[in-house]
């Protein structure tokens, strides 16, 4: 009689094996399956935050230049309005050549500075 009690429990424990390396394989299974998905879905947000930061560039940008645009747009109107008279004035044919001085482009050729300086020729250095 003992002989068949140490048998089942060899029987036993072999199954008790068999059924713990079968679980063990389907847990290892669906682990490989999560990780497949878990790496699948963080390559996707990635994708996404770059996406995300490109358009926020393109807005930021747009924002800037639609500033630019705007103020050089008003800047361009006001100065048409201060200057209604310099429209149509052509210094060439108001001033007869006799009476036309070259001095200050003359000037400016000879110090190799320019005669007058505006904020669009000017250097400016920040430190």
């Amino acid at each position: 009689m003992k002989r068949s009690i140490e048998g089942f429990n060899q029987l036993n424990t072999a199954d008790e094996v068999a059924k713990a390396k079968l679980k063990q394989k389907h847990l290892l299974n669906e682990f490989l399956e999560l990780q497949k998905e878990f790496v699948s879905k963080k390559r996707k947000l990635q994708a996404a935050k770059q996406r995300r930061d490109i358009i926020l560039g393109e807005i930021l940008f747009l924002k800037l230049r639609r500033r630019y645009l705007l103020k050089n747009q008003s800047s361009h109107v006001d100065s048409e309005r201060c200057i209604p008279h310099m429209k149509n004035f052509d210094a060439e044919s108001e001033v007869p050549a006799e009476k036309r001085s070259n001095r200050a482009y003359d000037a400016a050729i000879e110090t190799g500075h320019p005669a007058f300086t505006s904020k669009f020729n000017s250097v400016t250095y920040y430190g």
